[in-house]
C-alpha cells in the first residue's frame, strides 16, 4: 500500500490540474453575451445606413431612365420631318431609337399612358403633343416617397 500512495496523490494531482485547466478553456455566458449584444448595436447601425440605398438607387435608375427617354424624343423630334414627336413611346423602338421602353424602378411596369392615372399605378405618362415624358408612381409606394417630389406629381425638375 505504501507503494501505491505516492502514485495515486500523483495521478490525483495530475487529474486536479487537467481539470483547473479544463476550467479555464473557452468563455463564459458573460462574455458571449457581451459580444453578442455589440455584435446586434453594430448590425442596427449598418442596416440603419443602408435602408435608404434601395430608395436612392431606385431613383438614380428613373433619372437615367427619363433622360434617357426624353433625349430619344427630341433626337425623334429633330431628324422628322415633319419636326413632330413620336406618336407613343412604342415608336422609338419601332424606328430604332431605344431597343425598347424601359421599366419603371419603383413599379418595374414599362406600361404608357397619355395622363396620369387616378390610381398612380406605376409606368410612363407620354404627351405627344408636348413631348413630355414622366413616370406614374402611386401614393403609397412601399420603397417610400421620391425625395425630390411628392407623388402623384409629374418629375418635372428631373
Amino acid at each position: 500500500m505504501k507503494r501505491r500512495t505516492p502514485k495515486l496523490h500523483k495521478r490525483i494531482k495530475r487529474l486536479l490540474r487537467k481539470a483547473i485547466r479544463v476550467k479555464y478553456k473557452g468563455f463564459t455566458l458573460v462574455e458571449l453575451l457581451i459580444v453578442i449584444v455589440i455584435i446586434g448595436i453594430l448590425a442596427a447601425v449598418v442596416i440603419s445606413r443602408f435602408t435608404g440605398a434601395t430608395k436612392d438607387a431606385k431613383e438614380a435608375g428613373l433619372k437615367a431612365n427619363l433622360s434617357g427617354l426624353r433625349s430619344q424624343v427630341e433626337i425623334y423630334r429633330a431628324r422628322s420631318a415633319s419636326d413632330s414627336y413620336p406618336t407613343n413611346l412604342q415608336a422609338l423602338v419601332t424606328e430604332g431609337y431605344i431597343r425598347k421602353i424601359p421599366q419603371d424602378p419603383f413599379y418595374k411596369k414599362s406600361t404608357e399612358y397619355t395622363t396620369l392615372q387616378a390610381a398612380g399605378i406605376g409606368g410612363w405618362v407620354y404627351s405627344n403633343a408636348t413631348g413630355q415624358v414622366y413616370v406614374d408612381i402611386p401614393s403609397n409606394d412601399p420603397a417610400g416617397l421620391p425625395k425630390d417630389t411628392s407623388w402623384g406629381e409629374v418629375y418635372t425638375a428631373w
